[in-house]
């Protein structure tokens, strides 16, 4: 039994003395400690199950002073030892973290723990959820998240009060739960002539508060499971990367992750196959039957082989791994059996030590002795020619095999067959001098690089009595020219809707706006009060022009009233449209001082004078004289350029002229 005390403000001189008193046997024994402040009691010399009170008596150059009383029964004055940090295994799920140690009494006792995160220096104080204790063991649970890493201690105490709490227990680091394996980065290389390849690889380092992670790598050979091969690869410690050699097969890699908390999902991948070794060191027999023998030899010393034989689109592969003492160069032989009309793959391995290498591989197709037709068929069927196609995808990897193809025709009256070469890489042959109206069989059968013939298929057909155009051309010459006819309508739509939804752009430099018209000097435009006099077809006579001009003084118009009168021309009518362009060209008067300063483009537009068509006039002019019998020789000098909009040139910039010759119509 252990008694302890905590010294007062005294000096190191003070001396102490223990006061252990029976009140049943009304005895007390009193020891000196010393300067000691801790007294350990043999269990024999006290009676553990008596009522006893117990002080102490601290005494300084002949002062003492005592301290206050406490009553115990040692039996029940029971302090317990630490859990310890080392024996506590712990594990977390939703939330919930279980923790569990070793019992040192084999009985229920009682539990408290304390935690604090590694951000945060203030402990939480648990009871952990009060738990019976399972046999020999205590067990704590506490509602923890899962992603957040703790340091926590471990107390406990029998159940009755008058019993002590133990010390708290050195610090148990919980870090936080992996939520998953880290992602693997690989690279395989390419497979050597020993059959073997590279895998090289690496991963992130996990974070600092998932503690000390351990990672758990397996390489596996899906084709064949040996002895040994689930064994992990050994990776050192605190190390992310690493490399092993692997053979030509599939392969799973994983990685899994593990701390103390408990482990993360696994991650898994998948290794294609690579048989390329180079040496074709795969021997394959046929036989009669759906056995067949394989044969190889071994590259170096080897304590396994395993033989894998698997049909192409089928899993998992068949196999069989032999233990054994193989010496480099040994031969040997293995049977199988296979099922007809599959392709198989066949692949031979051999391992030493650790490690798997390939022995090389073959495939293999048991030729049937069905002769489908679903895989043939018959194309451009004429009177004297037919052309026959195959699947040539219907055996994937193994159409390898086929060395030759055979077209093979024959008449349907027995006739003797007749046999043509096709080269490997084609799927259609064609059939040519055959006779018309006359039924056939065609089959075609490849021959295998082990010598079998493989009936690929055979179909009936009959060609047709005479060359005319199968029937079978019809809808597709019918729907040939409904497509022209049906281009060529949507080219001429899509015209017009263009024309009529996008006009073309007219552009400003071939624009007539800017072409003017060469005007001869002495004929100019003539107003239109001049064009509406009638002259009598019977004046004959030749007459001088008359002549009407504008002064820029501003004077008055004169118009020769006798010219006027020999030619039926009103004159009062002439001398008033005369009178009002005067007038409207002296409202212009400013304006043309105006666009005298104008450039000369502009001073030119407003010169522009429009000219009716030539011919169109000359014939008017013509009925107007009665001259419309004359020839164009005599015409030419009836030309007459007349302004449409005479308004809008200013009369002070032009001399107006009007020319007329008569003739009659006899000369």
């Amino acid at each position: 039994m252990v008694c302890t005390w905590r010294a007062g403000d005294s000096s190191a001189d003070t001396t102490y003395r223990l006061h252990l008193c029976n009140e049943e046997k009304s005895y007390c024994e009193i020891i000196d400690t010393g300067t000691s402040t801790q007294l350990i009691i043999d269990r024999q010399e006290i009676h553990i199950d008596k009522n006893y009170t117990a002080w102490v008596q601290s005494c300084l150059q002949g002062h003492c002073h005592s301290s206050s009383n406490i009553t115990l029964i040692p039996f029940y004055s029971i302090k317990y030892n630490p859990p310890s940090s080392e024996a506590v295994e712990f594990s977390r799920f939703n939330g919930t973290l279980r923790m569990t140690w070793k019992n040192p009494e084999n009985q229920p006792l009682r539990k408290e723990a304390r935690y604090k995160s590694r951000i945060h220096f203030k402990w939480t104080t648990g009871d952990c959820n009060l738990q019976e204790d399972a046999g020999d063991s205590e067990m704590c649970t506490l509602s923890l998240a899962d992603n957040t890493a703790y340091e926590i201690q471990l107390r406990h105490k029998s159940h009755d009060s008058r019993s002590h709490w133990s010390e708290w227990c050195d610090t148990i680091s919980v870090p936080a739960k992996l939520q998953e394996s880290p992602e693997l980065h690989y690279s395989v290389g390419e497979i050597s002539k020993d059959g073997q390849r590279n895998l090289s690889f690496h991963w992130e380092k996990a974070a600092a508060d998932q503690g000390n992670v351990n990672y758990i790598l397996r390489v596996r050979m899906l084709s064949c499971l040996c002895e040994g091969d689930q064994k992990p690869l050994d990776i050192p410690e605190n190390k992310t990367s690493g490399s092993v050699l692997i053979s030509g097969a599939v392969y799973n890699f994983s990685i899994e992750a593990v701390n103390k908390d408990g482990r993360a999902p696994v991650q898994s991948y998948m290794i294609d196959s690579d048989l390329h070794t180079g040496d074709d060191l795969v021997k394959i027999s046929p036989s009669s039957s759906n056995n067949v023998t394989v044969g190889w030899k071994f590259k170096k010393r080897s304590r396994f082989y395993c033989i894998e034989w698997q049909p192409l689109a089928e899993s998992p592969a068949s196999s069989k791994c032999v233990k054994g003492k193989f010496l480099e160069g040994q031969n040997l032989t293995f049977t199988g059996t296979v099922e007809s009309a599959k392709c198989y793959r066949i692949a031979a391995y051999s391992r030493q030590n650790k490690s798997w290498s390939s022995l090389g591989s073959a495939y293999y197709l048991k030729p049937s002795k069905d002769r489908g037709h679903s895989n043939i068929s018959m194309l451009n069927i004429t009177a004297h020619s037919a052309t026959v196609m195959w699947d040539g995808s219907l055996h994937n990897a193994c159409s390898s095999l086929l060395l030759t193809c055979y077209i093979v025709k024959h008449a349907a009256e027995n006739a003797t067959s007749e046999g043509q070469m096709a080269n490997t890489s084609m799927t259609y042959y064609t059939l040519k001098n055959l006779l018309s109206g006359t039924k056939y069989v065609v089959e075609v059968i490849g021959q295998t690089k082990y010598g079998e013939m493989l009936s690929i298929g055979q179909r009936h057909f009959m060609t047709q009595e005479t060359d005319e155009i199968s029937p079978d051309w019809i809808p597709l010459a019918i729907s040939l020219i409904l497509v022209v006819f049906a281009t060529g309508g949507v080219c001429s739509c899509r015209k017009r809707i263009k024309s009529r939804l996008c006009p073309v752009v007219p552009d400003p430099y071939d624009s007539n706006a800017t072409k003017f018209p060469t005007v001869e000097p002495d004929l100019v435009a003539t107003p239109k009060a001049l064009l509406t006099s009638t002259v009598s077809s019977e004046e004959t006579e030749a007459v001088e022009a008359l002549m009407v001009s504008f002064s820029p003084e501003k004077e008055s118009p004169v118009v020769n009233r006798e010219l006027s009168r020999d030619y039926n021309i009103s004159v009062e009518k002439a001398e008033a449209e005369v009178l009002m362009d005067r007038q409207a060209t002296t409202t212009t008067e400013a304006e043309i001082e105006i666009d005298a300063d104008l450039p000369f483009e502009y001073r030119r537009q407003m010169l522009l004078t429009s000219i009716v068509g030539e011919r169109e006039d000359e014939k008017d002019l013509g009925e107007m004289f009665g001259d419309s019998d004359q020839n164009e020789s005599d015409k030419k000098d009836t030309e007459l350029f007349i302004n449409t909009d005479f308004s809008m040139v200013p009369s002070s910039l032009f001399t107006l002229q009007l020319k007329v010759n008569l003739f009659s119509p006899n000369e």
